[in-house]
């Protein structure tokens, strides 16, 4: 059968495979799964992805660290200033492949419907979500100051290796988002355990901190 590769793919496959889909048809598709990956992941960015902790930051910091070691993230970028940290794993780390073919049972019949309304119903029959070919891709901020931390996360994805004319994905899957970072969350909490802390949460609004700094994007 003549595999339609699109969202988590090399988007150049479609048309090598010889799916007589044109690189627009590909790229509107994928714009348009973006889309609606859009709202979804900023409204997971909005609540899912921010807690406030009653830890010192900088304590918070170093076990967040940890945290996205432990989870197969390399850090590129760790700046304790600013309170930035920023790591990134071949898809589908941080989750694992149990977790993405769940991510994957969940997101892929939305993927076949926009597929089959912006190209046709044969692509969207056959397209699939495999991750292989990006990065995930995690940053966070961390603020606060002696007796609280405040921490925010975004999370974007990146093609490998990007071929000229192709639209990628940008946004995740919103499972895969919400999944990452669960995972996320556990690690840190079980790293400040580790250094006898008790992660305990307290309330977003009470935290406004003289070590504040605006929140980091990817």
């Amino acid at each position: 059968m003549r595999r339609f590769k699109l969202a988590l793919i090399a988007a150049a496959a479609m048309a090598l495979a010889g799916c007589g889909i044109s690189i627009e048809e590909n790229n509107r598709a994928i714009m348009a799964i973006d889309s609606e990956w859009a709202s979804e992941n900023h409204a997971i960015f909005e609540n899912e992805a921010r807690r406030n902790y009653a830890v010192d930051s900088d304590v918070a910091f170093t076990a967040l660290n940890a945290a996205f070691v432990k989870l197969s993230l390399q850090v590129r970028q760790r700046d304790r200033q600013s309170g930035a940290l920023i790591g990134r794993a071949v898809a589908p780390r941080p989750l694992s492949d149990a977790e993405w073919r769940a991510v994957s049972e969940i997101e892929l019949p939305r993927v076949k419907e926009v597929v089959s309304r912006e190209v046709g119903p044969v692509a969207g029959m056959v397209v699939t979500l495999s991750p292989s070919q990006y990065f995930l891709q995690f940053a966070a901020s961390v603020t606060g100051d002696e007796a609280r931390a405040q921490i925010a996360f975004t999370g974007r994805m990146a093609s490998i290796a990007p071929i000229r004319g192709y639209y990628y994905n940008e946004f995740m899957p919103p499972e895969a988002l919400r999944r990452g970072v669960e995972k996320i969350w556990a690690a840190f909490e079980t790293e400040l355990r580790a250094q006898g802390v008790e992660p305990r949460q307290i309330p977003r609004q009470a935290a406004p901190s003289r070590r504040s700094n605006p929140g980091t994007a990817l």
